[in-house]
């Protein structure tokens, strides 16, 4: 799992600008861009439901600080976890903050990682509204390569298109596009739009005996 530089322009530039808030922030869910650390702590709640995490191995795309491990062993759920962030400032404090996990420098749309690599379950939270560029099709690619990646299933949330309000320069997901990506890789899919006003959360899980 060798770290690779970011050379997608979409990538790019949200790297630059979570490089600006860390040095801004330092260590604060400021530095990942969330308004508060309770809607942060929401969704890592919410992604967790998609099961049984105890035990298993999981991937986070999009780790940040490690703030999801955190969460994790605050609530006694034990499991072998691999984080994976584009900047590698979050990626250095991660591994001083949480010794015990790993942590991996690069992106999910990044074939050459993780390449003899499988997870039970993977999450990304926060990760689609920096791109500026790309936007669906950077999500289309990620969704399929998280799902590639996965065992037992697949858990992300993306800001809604929903929300009665946008802010200027985010992207907003439609939910019904994304549910359409899902479908192409299983039927078996939770929506949740219930937590949170201006989000959703899907779950996706690889239960072959559904096919």
């Amino acid at each position: 799992m060798m770290e690779k530089r970011i050379s997608q322009p979409e990538e790019a530039e949200s790297l630059a600008t979570y490089r600006q808030l860390f040095n801004q922030h330092g260590l604060s869910y400021k530095s990942l861009n969330w308004g508060s650390s309770q809607s942060q702590q929401l969704r890592f709640k919410v992604l967790s439901e998609i099961g049984a995490l105890e035990g298993k191995c999981i991937l986070d795309v999009g780790c940040g600080l490690g703030d999801f491990a955190g969460w994790l062993n605050r609530h006694h759920i034990n499991v072998a976890y691999t984080g994976l962030d584009l900047t590698k400032d979050f990626i250095q404090q991660a591994r001083i903050s949480y010794p015990s996990c790993e942590f991996v420098h690069g992106s999910i749309n990044d074939d050459t990682l993780f390449k003899d690599c499988t997870f039970d379950f993977v999450f990304a939270s926060g990760i689609f509204y920096t791109y500026p560029l790309g936007r669906a099709d950077w999500m289309r690619k990620a969704i399929m390569r998280m799902w590639s990646l996965c065992k037992e299933g697949i858990s992300f949330n993306s800001l809604s298109a929903w929300a009665d309000s946008h802010d200027s320069g985010e992207f907003y997901a439609d939910p019904v596009e994304t549910i359409s990506i899902c479908k192409e890789l299983t039927r078996s899919i939770v929506f949740r739009h219930d937590y949170h006003l201006r989000d959703f959360t899907v779950y996706l899980y690889n239960r072959p005996e559904l096919s």
